[in-house]
């Protein structure tokens, strides 16, 4: 599926090789991820009839609070069935930070609470304090470059789409306006500070977003 351009020292030279295994950080691999990702939710749903969703090649699922004759809950006999097909039989093994079963359980950097017939969306602490401080640090430097601007544009397009239901399209224009500038220009303008100050303000709320069951 995918092929790299590496240095061989000891020939000196360059060689093109084949990529056996699922590589991250390129195209290819994440469809090679994808595509296995799409054959174990294929295994749990045909043969035991358990509904998984996928981000790519993360799983995840919803069950009710029930406790089984053998004494573990719904989701934890799921999980340890979960881990048997992927690691035992398929062969890989799961991050075990990313193992979490619970009421709330952090999904791709957003932290999802479940309280009766409602959940509860909002960015991980981690996360969010990591995006406090870069834009802090963008603001008391005056500059924003395009790439800075670029990777700032996803994350905050990320929190839009995942906690605030894209009511906040409107300032992420300045965003992509400078990630898509040609010239050379990095100071900030008053409008690209001031969105920059409102989703800072924003995340300093630790707002979260509900959905009803």
């Amino acid at each position: 599926m995918c092929w790299a351009l590496v240095y061989d020292p000891c020939r000196d030279q360059f060689l093109a090789v084949p990529l056996w295994s699922h590589v991250f950080g390129n195209l290819g691999g994440v469809m090679v991820w994808y595509r296995a990702a799409k054959a174990v939710q294929s295994i749990m749903t045909s043969i035991f009839g358990l509904r998984i969703f996928l981000y790519v090649d993360d799983a995840f699922w919803v069950e009710p609070a029930v406790i089984l004759n053998s004494g573990l809950s719904a989701a934890n006999w799921i999980g340890d069935l979960f881990k048997r097909v992927v690691t035992d039989l398929l062969g890989w093994d799961l991050d075990p930070d990313k193992a979490d079963v619970g009421s709330c359980v952090v999904v791709l950097g957003v932290e999802i609470t479940l309280d009766g017939e409602d959940s509860f969306w909002r960015l991980s602490p981690m996360k969010r304090q990591r995006w406090i401080d870069d834009l802090k640090t963008v603001l008391a430097d005056d500059k924003l470059t395009p790439g800075h601007a670029s990777k700032l544009c996803g994350r905050l397009a990320f929190l839009n789409s995942c906690v605030f239901n894209k009511t906040l399209r409107a300032l992420l224009r300045p965003l992509v306006w400078r990630q898509s500038c040609v010239r050379r220009v990095v100071t900030l303008t008053p409008r690209l500070r001031f969105a920059l100050k409102w989703f800072l303000a924003v995340l300093d709320q630790a707002c979260s977003r509900r959905i009803n069951l």
